[in-house]
Order: structure tokens, then C-alpha cells, then sequence
């Protein structure tokens, strides 16, 4: 009995949902986009996040995504590795030191 929550989109405008999953866990779907929304209402949330939610991230007890990091030179690898879509989390690609 969670709320999936899908902020943007990055993989294309359409996907496939498995309902049955949704239905079985009795979840709710919300999604947005931070683009859409009014400055107030960013401020606001950022503001939310700032109080809520760093000092669990500080503590420890909310951990971010997993960070994958590669070097600019390598840019091919960090493609090949989404591609792969088998990680959930962050790819960076660092240009420079």
C-alpha cells in the first residue's frame, strides 16, 4: 500500500504498465514533471525536501540512488550501460578532473 511516483520521463512517451501488480500491491500512481509546475510550488517543495528530507539523507536512514561514474573518454560505456538497463540509479559522466 505505497504511492509510485514517476517525476519525468526519460525513456520515451509510452511504456508498458503491469496493472496486476499495481492492483495486488494496492498502490497509487502519481506522476509530474518539475517543469510544469508554478515557481511557488517549486520553492515549496524544494523547501519540503530541505526540511523533511536532507536530515533523514544526513542520518543515514534514507540512502539516494546507487551513482555510477564514468570519464568522458569512456562517454561510450555509460551509454552501453543504460542501454543495458539492468541498474537503477544515476550514470554521470565527469569531464575533466
Amino acid at each position: 500500500e505505497g504511492t509510485l511516483v514517476n517525476i519525468g520521463i526519460l525513456g520515451g512517451l509510452t511504456t508498458e504498465l503491469n496493472l496486476g501488480a499495481l492492483l495486488m500491491k494496492r498502490q497509487t500512481l502519481k506522476s509530474m514533471t518539475m517543469r510544469s509546475q508554478p515557481l511557488e510550488n517549486r520553492i515549496r517543495m524544494a523547501q519540503v525536501f530541505n526540511d523533511r528530507l536532507a536530515p533523514l539523507f544526513a542520518s543515514g536512514r534514507l540512502l539516494p540512488l546507487p551513482l555510477e561514474t564514468f570519464p568522458f573518454t569512456d562517454a561510450k560505456a555509460a551509454h552501453d550501460h543504460m542501454a543495458g538497463n539492468d541498474f537503477s540509479g544515476k550514470r554521470v559522466i565527469v569531464v575533466g578532473d
